[in-house]
């Protein structure tokens, strides 16, 4: 007998326990979601349960923490994580994220979980000032994204890096009043802007390992790195976008920082197609449409737009 393929939250889950033992999500995952037989929407629901799980740790540990006496062990510890990400930063109706989550928990402590869980999902989502800290909540040590931005940047400029943020982090950059946890890097895909980009990490004190170094090279479509001053993302495929080139022609230039036209993170964000950008996407739009009033581009000719999409 065939032994039953594993659904998504079980498949995110080994991504998980494997990512606790210092793997890198980007290296353990696509082995993983290419050897379990799911179709493209649990794929990408696997996906976005390890990556959101994974950015979000820190808060997700406070949300299970208020209602457990001890530490679970670490294979229960990955389960009330995958299980409070779902509940409060994804929209998963409550009775599907505890049951379903509870299914994939440990035996032993299936009925702890599902105890935990059941009052995460009770509760609801913490007020602001619920929250023992801003860092807490976005699951970040207390930086600014502006200043990652410039760091980054900076880095970037000097080592010849041919990049764009993107992502609401780069929004922010521009003004947007949001908040993220997320630093998002568009680049150019090829291996000398790989080797560019590892050196540019690497000298702002990034341990970039051989296999993400790799990645970076190849131009494997998303990289995460994460042992670092701070986690950074590098996309060399978002969805959404025709082209780098294009997107770069499209760029805003803003205190030296390569950033990504509004128009191409909302119709990344749209592509993408996950729940937790659903909020943004209104307030975005109507951000784009102010900054575009206050901040005019000049027009270009056809010579102008065929010269920067060149470069």
């Amino acid at each position: 007998m065939t032994a039953a393929r594993p659904g998504a939250r079980a498949l995110a889950l080994r991504a998980l326990t494997r990512i606790d033992e210092g793997a890198y999500a980007n290296l353990v995952l696509p082995p993983l979601l290419d050897r379990s037989g799911l179709g493209p929407a649990d794929r990408r629901f696997t996906t976005e349960l390890v990556y959101g799980t994974t950015r979000m740790r820190r808060a997700c540990d406070w949300l299970v923490e208020r209602y457990v006496l001890k530490p679970p062990d670490p294979r229960t510890q990955a389960v009330l994580r995958l299980g409070a990400y779902q509940l409060a930063f994804l929209g998963t109706p409550a009775h599907a994220a505890v049951a379903e989550t509870v299914e994939i928990a440990p035996g032993r402590t299936r009925g702890l979980v599902n105890a935990v869980l059941r009052r995460v999902a009770a509760a609801g989502f913490p007020a602001d000032e619920e929250w023992p800290s801003d860092a807490v909540r976005l699951s970040y040590p207390d930086w600014i994204v502006e200043r990652l931005g410039a760091d980054l940047g900076r880095a970037f400029a000097e080592h010849g890096v041919d990049y764009l943020f993107i992502g609401k982090g780069a929004a922010m950059v521009l003004g947007y009043p949001g908040t993220t946890q997320d630093v998002h890097v568009f680049a150019a895909k090829n291996e000398d802007n790989g080797r560019r980009i590892v050196a540019a990490l690497r000298s702002l004190g990034f341990a970039v390992p051989q296999e993400a170094e790799a990645s970076l090279i190849a131009g494997r479509d998303f990289v995460q790195i994460k042992d670092g001053p701070f986690d950074v993302d590098i996309v060399f495929a978002p969805d959404g976008i025709e082209s780098f080139a294009k997107a770069k022609a499209r760029r805003i230039v803003h205190e030296g920082l390569n950033i990504a036209s509004l128009g191409d993170i909302i119709a990344s964000k749209r592509e993408a197609g996950r729940p937790k950008d659903a909020n943004d996407l209104p307030l975005l739009e109507k951000f784009k449409q102010e900054y575009e009033r206050l901040n005019p581009q000049p027009l270009r000719n056809a010579w102008e737009i065929n010269r920067d999409e060149k470069k």
